[in-house]
């Protein structure tokens, strides 16, 4: 019998120009390492824009052409369904995010930015967000949106402000409450200061992607739709 994981990897893996893609960014990125290799967080920025598109697979679009029905056909649950459609739209990302990692440590590079807390935690949860995004509004919506809302962000000058948010000591939960909101509202943050996370900050942080992580699978869980004709 087929295993959701399986069946998606032959219905819904990534399409060739993706990793062509991935292959030209580990080419330059292998450049930066051997020749400039305190530019390491220019290609995880680029990582994790390439991410935020990879992720925003799609479902309902495809559900709706009868796509998954060969698997969805006599299941009484569809939790494996949902985690087998969340690990083959974000755990290639992560393998190619560590394949970068290893680079930078290749390089002798004392503390590898990609490993540490900020960044990866930023990659979890701009993985789960556009997934999550992605199922109802279809594939690549997830990535687009959230790079148009960072340029909507940075063009009406709120960057600095979530800057300062995040900058501030988490001396109560209050303050670390909106640190916390500012990294989910921008990411980027994350990578600052080293990769380095307050604790309540990094916990809060990942309380949402679980909290974002929770409601794909339930959107997976729940969507149904008509077919809708090929033509």
């Amino acid at each position: 019998m087929t295993t959701p994981l399986r069946y998606f990897w032959s219905v819904a893996r990534p399409p060739a120009s993706a990793f062509a893609a991935a292959a030209t960014l580990f080419g330059y990125a292998t450049f930066v390492a051997v020749n400039a290799p305190k530019d390491s967080e220019e290609i995880l920025g680029l990582t994790l824009v390439g991410q935020a598109l990879a992720a925003s697979t799609g479902y309902r679009d495809r559900l709706i052409r009868g796509h998954f029905d060969p698997i969805l056909a006599g299941r009484r649950s569809r939790i494996t369904i949902a985690l087998a459609h969340a690990t083959l739209s974000i755990v290639p990302g992560l393998v190619f995010w560590f394949a970068v990692g290893l680079l930078e440590r290749l390089t002798h590079v004392r503390h590898a930015l990609a490993f540490a807390a900020g960044p990866l935690s930023a990659l979890l949860y701009v993985s789960v967000v556009v997934w999550a995004v992605s199922l109802v509004l279809g594939r690549n919506t997830g990535g687009v949106l959230w790079m148009a809302g960072l340029f909507v962000l940075a063009a009406a000058q709120r960057i600095h402000l979530l800057s300062e948010a995040y900058g501030t000591s988490s001396a109560d939960f209050a303050v670390s409450l909106k640190a916390a909101r500012a990294a989910i509202v921008w990411p980027g943050l994350l990578f600052t200061n080293g990769g380095q996370v307050e604790l309540p900050v990094l916990l809060l942080v990942l309380l949402a992607t679980v909290g974002v992580f929770a409601g794909g699978i339930a959107v997976i869980l729940a969507l149904d739709a008509s077919l809708k004709d090929p033509s």
